[in-house]
């Protein structure tokens, strides 16, 4: 029996209120965008989106100090026997980067090499997870996501 519903607005009131407690403290829990059980599996979505380059161009490694928030994801789909998925997006015309949807799959993750990054010091890409790449239009990512969100059920206890 299915008791969903559909989305109908986005709802960052929770984040608000998050900040509002922590008062500017470190956050050391994680946020999920998107948690499916799908044949069997857990998938783990954290959506990216990407304000200035490409999705398809855009990857992890030029971001190494979001490392922790990745280590975190990847750790709980672990625990879960799950997979983790990083899906870049964008909202911009240019290039028609809005068509573009690159799904990367987490398949593997170097926490010590991760934990080595030094801020200011490494300046090029810094490779610290193993990842599969997919690259779609958003059409087809949407009906990616839309098989998985129809056939995802909870699993019983």
């Amino acid at each position: 029996m299915n008791y969903s519903k559909p989305i109908k607005k986005a709802d960052d009131n929770s984040k608000s209120f998050i900040m509002e407690c922590l008062s500017g403290e470190d956050t050391h829990g994680i946020d999920v965008d998107s948690l499916y059980y799908y044949e069997d599996c857990w998938y783990v979505f954290e959506y990216l989106k990407c304000d200035t380059i490409s999705p398809y161009k855009s990857d992890p490694k030029f971001y190494p100090w979001n490392w922790r928030k990745f280590y975190s994801l990847y750790f709980l789909a672990n625990s879960l026997k799950g997979r983790l998925f990083l899906v870049n997006y964008s909202n911009r015309d240019e290039d028609n980067d809005k068509d573009k949807v690159k799904v990367m799959e987490v398949i593997d993750f170097d926490y010590k090499k991760a934990r080595s990054y030094k801020k200011n010091v490494d300046i090029t890409p810094y490779e610290y997870m193993e990842l599969k790449n997919y690259e779609m239009t958003r059409v087809e990512f949407a009906d990616w996501l839309k098989k998985i969100n129809k056939k995802a059920q909870l699993p019983e206890l």
